[in-house]
C-alpha cells in the first residue's frame, strides 16, 4: 500500500493538474476566509468552512476522475493487478492520496486560526473541529469519486456519474423532506443517504461519535466496492477457483450488511454518551445545572413541538434530545401543523407560531412561541434609516427548563414592581430572567393602592428618583413585618431620598450619604474611581455568578455600614469594594469630593433578614441605581440581572437551577487594520496561488527537459 501511495502522490505534484487543484482550493478557501474572518471580524471559522463544502463539491472530481478510470484508459490496470500488490492496497493507497492532498490543501485554514489567534479572542477548540470536518467531508466525497471512477475507463463520464452522485445525495433527501414531511421511514431513508446531514452538528462545533462512524462507514462501504469492481478481472480473483470466489462476493455482501447494522445499533446510543460540544460557549449543550435539574426530576413532563421532526429547527432539536437523553420522565412528541393544525387549541385560542413548543404536566401547561428561543438585538441602520435585527444569543435551555420548573410546582410567585416614584424601569431583559425563573411581575402604584397586596412574595424598589412619602415607607414596613420579602436598589445620592435610605437602613445596611469611590484601579472599570468591580463575597445568592467567573459592573453605587450588634438583624455583604475605597460626596457645583475619615472596605449589596415574633422579613439591597439598567447589564453579560434573580430565588426557598441565562453569541470580533487585511489578502489569495501553479509548471518543465 505504501508503494502506491508514494506513486500516486508523485504522480500528483509531478503533473501540473495536481498543483492547479491546490492552487484553485488554496484561493477559495483564502478569499472566504479573508472575507468574512479578516475583513468582517468574525470568529467562527465554521462561516469559511460552509462556504468550501459546495466548492469543494464542485472541484474535487476533477480531481478524482482519474484515480482508477486513467490507469484503464491508458491500460497501466492490467499492470496493477498482476503486481504482488494486493487490489486492497491499490485501492486503499490510491484513497489515502487524495486525502493527504486535501489535508495539504487545507493547511492553509490551519495558518488563518493562527493568525486569527493574533487579533481576537477565537473559539480555537470549535474551529479545528471545522477544519477536520471538512476534511472528513472530503474523504467522503473522495471515495466516492473513486468508486466511480472503478466503474468505468473513461474520465469524464467518471466526473459526470460523481457530479451526479453528489447532486442525488445533497438534493433528493431535501426534496423527500419536502414531500414526504410527515412519513417517518422516508425521512429516516432521507437522513440516512444525505452527505451533509452528518456534517451539520460538527460544522458547528458539535462532535458526535454517531456521525462520524456513520461517515467512515460509508467510506468502507465504497472501499470495498471499489476493490469488488476494480479487482473483478485481476488475477487475484481469477486463480482462487469458483467457489472461493463466491465465498469472496459473500463476504463483501455479509460485510456491508454487518456495517449497516452496526450503525443501527450504535444509532440507539443515547447521544449524552456520544456527543460533544466544543463551541466556546457550549450553544449546543445543556448546561450542568439543568443535567442536575433533570436528574432529580421525578415526574412526567411531555414537550409537544409543534412541527414534524425534519422541519424543527435543528438547535432546538439537538437540545430536546439532550433533555430526553437526560430523564427517562421527559417525552418528546411531534405535532405537524399540516396534519394537526388545531392541536394548540386545547391550550390557547392564539395559534403558535410554527416550531413553538407546549410543555405539559398533568393539567399544568406551558407554551414557548419559537420566537423566544433566540435573543435579538437592534440597531439603527444610517443608510436605509431603518432598525435591523440582529441575533445576539440562544435562549432555548433557559426556557425549557424554566417552563418545566413551573408546570412542575403548583405555585406561582408574584412579584409587585413599586411605580410612581420616577422609579427606574427593569428592562425588557430583566423581565424576561424573572419569567424565566418563574416569577410573574405586575406594577404596583401605592397611590391608588393602599396596602401591599396579600398575594404579593417579592416586591421591588427599583432606585426611585423621587423620595417615597413616609406612608409609602410605614405600608411597606407592615408588609415586611408580616413575613415579606424585598428586592432594594438605593437611590443616587444627589436625589436626597431621605425616607427611603432610613427605610433600608432599617433592615441593617445603613446607606452612606455620598457614592463609593475605590482608589485601587484594580477594583474599577477603566481606573474611574465609581464604576466599580467589586469583590464577589461567598453567598448561596452569588455562587452561580462567581462559578462562571463573571463580574459585576456597579456605577456610583451608595454604600452599606452593615449593623452587627442587633441580634433581630442578620445581614451579610454580596459585594464589597477595597480597603482603598472611600465615600465621595457632590458639592454645590456638582464635584465630587472625598469625605474624610472614611477609608475603607463598603459593602456594595447585601442581603439582609429581620425576625419578628411570628415571621421574618428578607431584602436583598443594592447599591448602584443602575444595576439593573440595559447598558451596564448587557455589558456584564447580564450578571446584574442573574444575581437579582438568583436572590429572589433564594428568599422564595425556589432552586436556582431554573434560572438559565442565555448563551450570547457576541464574541470579541477580531480586528484587524484594514492595511493587514489586505496584505494577507494579496498574500493568501493570490501570492500563494499563483506560487503553487508556478511550482506545477516549474516540475512539469524539468520533467519534460530530462
Amino acid at each position: 500500500m505504501g508503494t502506491i501511495f508514494i506513486r500516486e502522490l508523485r504522480a500528483y505534484f509531478h503533473s501540473f493538474f495536481g498543483w492547479l487543484f491546490v492552487a484553485v482550493y488554496t484561493a477559495f478557501c483564502s478569499l472566504f476566509m479573508v472575507y468574512i474572518n479578516f475583513y468582517n471580524g468574525v470568529v467562527y471559522l465554521s462561516r469559511t468552512i460552509n462556504s468550501m463544502v459546495v466548492i469543494l463539491m464542485f472541484i474535487f472530481p476533477l480531481l478524482t476522475m482519474r484515480i482508477i478510470a486513467g490507469e484503464k484508459r491508458n491500460k497501466t490496470d492490467q499492470l496493477l493487478l498482476t503486481s504482488p500488490v494486493k487490489v486492497t492496497s491499490i485501492v486503499f493507497g490510491k484513497f489515502l492520496s487524495l486525502v493527504t492532498i486535501l489535508v495539504f490543501s487545507n493547511l492553509v485554514l490551519f495558518l488563518g486560526i493562527l493568525i486569527m489567534s493574533g487579533y481576537g479572542e477565537t473559539p480555537f477548540k470549535e474551529s479545528i473541529l471545522s477544519v477536520l470536518s471538512l476534511i472528513l467531508f472530503g474523504a467522503m466525497l473522495a471515495v466516492i469519486g473513486v468508486f466511480m471512477s472503478s466503474i468505468t475507463e473513461h474520465q469524464f463520464v467518471a466526473a459526470i456519474l460523481t457530479y451526479g452522485a453528489y447532486i442525488f445525495f445533497w438534493f433528493v433527501p431535501q426534496l423527500l423532506r419536502s414531500y414526504f414531511a410527515t412519513n417517518a421511514f422516508v425521512a429516516t431513508i432521507s437522513k440516512s443517504i444525505d452527505i451533509l446531514a452528518p456534517f451539520e452538528k460538527m460544522f458547528s462545533g458539535i462532535l458526535n461519535l454517531k456521525d462520524v462512524f456513520y461517515v467512515l462507514s460509508v467510506i468502507a462501504i465504497s472501499l470495498i466496492l471499489s476493490i469488488r469492481v476494480f479487482g473483478k478481472n485481476s488475477l487475484e480473483a481469477s486463480l482462487v477457483g469458483a467457489r472461493k470466489f463466491f465465498v469472496t462476493t459473500a463476504g463483501i455482501v455479509v460485510s456491508i450488511i454487518a456495517i449497516i447494522v452496526a450503525n443501527v445499533l450504535i444509532g440507539r446510543i443515547s447521544d449524552k454518551y456520544t456527543q460533544f460540544d466544543f463551541t466556546k460557549m457550549s450553544y449546543f449543550s445543556i448546561t450542568q445545572n439543568t443535567k442536575d435539574f433533570l436528574k432529580d426530576l421525578n415526574q412526567d413532563v411531555t414537550i409537544h413541538i409543534l412541527s414534524d421532526p425534519t422541519h424543527v429547527d435543528g438547535t432546538l432539536k439537538v437540545y430536546l434530545e439532550q433533555y430526553e437523553a437526560h430523564s427517562k420522565h421527559i417525552k418528546l412528541k411531534y405535532h405537524p401543523l399540516t396534519t394537526e393544525p388545531s392541536f394548540y387549541i386545547k391550550y390557547t385560542n392564539e395559534q403558535p407560531s410554527e416550531g413553538s413548543v407546549i410543555v405539559e404536566c398533568g393539567s399544568r401547561f406551558r407554551i414557548i412561541d419559537s420566537e423566544d428561543y433566540y435573543i435579538t438585538s437592534y440597531s439603527f441602520d444610517q443608510a436605509t434609516y431603518q432598525y435591523v435585527a440582529n441575533l445576539v444569543g440562544v435562549d432555548m435551555e433557559g426556557q425549557l427548563t424554566a417552563a418545566i420548573s413551573r408546570v412542575l410546582s403548583d405555585q406561582e410567585y408574584k412579584v409587585y414592581n413599586l411605580v410612581g416614584h420616577s422609579e427606574g424601569a427593569l428592562s425588557q431583559t430583566t423581565l424576561d430572567q424573572m419569567s424565566r425563573a418563574g416569577f410573574t411581575v405586575e406594577d404596583l402604584s401605592l397611590l391608588s393602592e393602599n396596602h401591599i397586596p396579600e398575594d404579593c412574595d417579592i416586591l421591588i424598589v427599583n432606585s426611585p428618583l423621587d423620595d417615597l412619602p413616609q406612608s409609602d415607607c410605614q405600608l411597606i414596613q407592615t408588609y415586611m413585618n408580616n413575613g415579606g420579602s424585598a428586592v432594594f436598589i438605593a437611590s443616587l445620592d444627589i436625589c436626597k431620598t431621605v425616607n427611603y435610605d432610613a427605610l433600608i437602613s432599617s433592615f441593617g445596611a445603613r446607606v452612606t450619604e455620598g457614592i463609593i469611590w475605590d482608589k485601587d484601579a484594580s477594583y474599577t472599570f477603566q481606573g474611574v474611581g465609581y464604576y466599580l468591580i467589586p469583590d464577589i463575597v461567598t453567598h448561596q445568592i452569588t455562587d452561580r455568578v462567581y462559578a462562571k467567573n463573571k463580574a459585576n459592573l456597579v456605577i456610583q453605587s451608595r454604600g452599606f455600614e452593615l449593623v452587627e450588634e442587633d441580634p433581630d438583624v442578620s445581614v451579610e455583604a454580596l459585594y464589597a469594594s477595597s480597603e482603598s475605597s472611600i465615600i465621595a460626596t457632590t458639592d454645590e457645583e456638582g464635584y465630587l469630593q472625598e469625605k474624610e475619615g472614611t477609608e475603607g472596605s463598603y459593602a456594595v449589596a447585601c442581603y439582609c433578614e429581620k425576625y419578628g415574633k411570628d415571621a421574618t422579613a428578607k431584602a436583598a439591597i443594592f447599591g448602584s441605581y443602575a444595576f439593573l439598567e440595559q447598558e451596564p447589564d448587557e455589558f456584564t453579560s447580564y450578571a446584574n440581572t442573574e444575581v437579582v434573580v438568583d436572590s429572589m430565588c433564594f428568599m422564595c426557598d425556589m432552586s436556582l437551577d431554573s434560572a438559565v441565562p442565555y448563551k450570547s453569541y457576541e464574541a470579541s470580533p477580531i480586528v484587524m487594520p484594514v492595511r493587514t487585511v489586505a496584505f494577507l489578502g494579496i498574500i493568501l489569495v493570490i501570492i500563494i496561488p499563483l506560487a503553487e501553479i508556478a511550482a506545477g509548471i516549474a516540475i512539469v518543465l524539468i520533467r519534460k527537459n530530462k
